[in-house]
């Protein structure tokens, strides 16, 4: 090869930016009638040798490959022949180059295209991140949706939320916790239902995914497994736990124990007294005693009605739709009752009732609906499982608190979401 040609291919590859701009008149000059017969050259270029062209000296074996065929010339052409095959293997030399370079160059753009748009998304279009975890800004779009009824800040119930879901995952890590069969399956069935409720409900926002969804739902599972390992490594027979347990046993029982009683408010202990005794002779029924003691104007005056009559006009009622209506059912833990009326109460049978002082006139007639006492053993599962979850809420307090503090928010991203015309449209 002439120090010519070797000038010539180092230029070109030095810049390649200004071969890209040659164009095929230029290369192939006037002889655009020997363009068929350059392609058939070029075609036969590329089959000279039988081993695969390295990238790294596939133009020395061109060339190489073209003193080969100078050499077979010598015999049987003439001078002008040899200097215009030269001359066509010079274009299709510049050819593949430009081919090469511009091959590259666009695979070097598309590369970099590929790679920026990924580094865009993966860095910059996500609201949240904690150590290699990332919460998109869709994803915690559908968390401030959710959030924004119950918090006065959605960007903040989100942040709990996602705070939440992290440190539950971080805890059933800690503590060996994982999903059951079942569980998982129910947990993928629900992600996907709320996925496509929030897609139907809201179509341009289109990157909320199954996945995330997947965790937030999980990780309650998981919480609760980490609760049912904390409490089945409690021994309860432990000096420690035993006269606590007794002592649960014992002072605990509004906790434990489920119990639903009908009940008549009345103003005196008289009216509840007279009440008992009309439901116990038959003397009236249960919603013919409502009408006669417990829908009274000292009831209306607790909804701040002046008298019963105000009261049933205000919202259109009757004393019969009152009746029909009953006073619903309370449970035992919603008493806030002393222990020795607390044993009054559970020692009850069923629609049997007692009258209970409430506070300064206010007497409650309580008859009794349903009742459920565990015993000792189910009552044991039941105080291992509220000390675990004593032992759960300091680790969650704990571990909360490391992953709130090391959590970065994408502020950029975050103001860019806006959830109030998500949240209230035109309103």
């Amino acid at each position: 090869m002439s120090d010519k040609e070797n000038n010539d291919i180092e230029n070109e590859q030095e810049n390649g930016e200004k071969e890209q701009e040659y164009d095929l008149d230029t290369l192939l000059g006037d002889a655009l009638d020997e363009s068929e017969e350059i392609a058939e050259m070029l075609k036969n270029s590329e089959t000279l040798s039988s081993k695969p062209i390295d990238p790294g000296n596939s133009l020395d074996d061109f060339v190489e490959g073209d003193e080969e065929t100078e050499n077979a010339g010598e015999n049987s052409e003439t001078e002008e022949e040899l200097k215009i095959t030269s001359e066509k293997l010079d274009k299709i030399r510049k050819i593949k180059i430009v081919s090469f370079v511009s091959a590259l160059t666009v695979f070097v753009l598309a590369a970099g295209a590929v790679a920026f748009y990924m580094v865009n998304n993966y860095f910059f279009n996500h609201v949240l991140s904690y150590e290699a975890q990332r919460v998109g800004a869709d994803d915690f779009t559908l968390l401030m949706l959710m959030s924004g009824g119950s918090f006065a800040d959605p960007a903040a119930g989100a942040l709990h939320t996602v705070l939440e879901t992290f440190t539950f995952e971080q805890l059933a890590e800690d503590y060996g916790a994982e999903l059951s069969a079942e569980e998982r399956q129910q947990t993928a069935d629900m992600a996907l239902d709320m996925k496509n409720n929030f897609t139907e409900e809201y179509p341009d926002i289109k990157n909320v995914t199954l996945e995330f969804i997947e965790r937030l739902y999980s990780s309650y599972y998981l919480a609760y497994g980490v609760i049912d390992i904390i409490a089945g490594t409690l021994d309860l027979n432990a000096a420690e736990y035993a006269e606590a347990f007794d002592d649960y046993k014992e002072n605990s029982k509004a906790e434990y124990i489920d119990a639903g009683f009908e009940y008549i408010v009345t103003e005196t202990l008289q009216q509840a007294r007279e009440a008992e005794a009309a439901l116990e002779n038959g003397e009236l029924t249960f919603e013919e005693v409502l009408i006669e003691y417990h829908f009274t104007d000292y009831f209306a005056a607790s909804y701040g009605f002046e008298s019963l009559d105000e009261f049933l006009e205000a919202y259109d009622y009757t004393l019969d739709d009152l009746a029909a209506d009953g006073t619903g059912i309370v449970n035992l833990d919603q008493l806030e009752l002393s222990p020795e009326n607390i044993e009054k109460l559970i020692a009850l049978e069923i629609g049997e009732s007692e009258i209970i002082e409430l506070a300064e006139d206010t007497y409650v007639l309580l008859i009794l609906d349903y009742i459920y006492i565990p015993d000792d053993e189910e009552l044991k599962e039941r105080y291992a499982t509220d000390k675990a979850f004593d032992i759960f809420e300091t680790d969650y307090a704990r571990v909360y608190g490391e992953i709130e503090a090391a959590v970065k928010i994408n502020q950029r991203v975050l103001d860019g979401i806006d959830i109030d015309s998500l949240l209230y449209g035109a309103y």
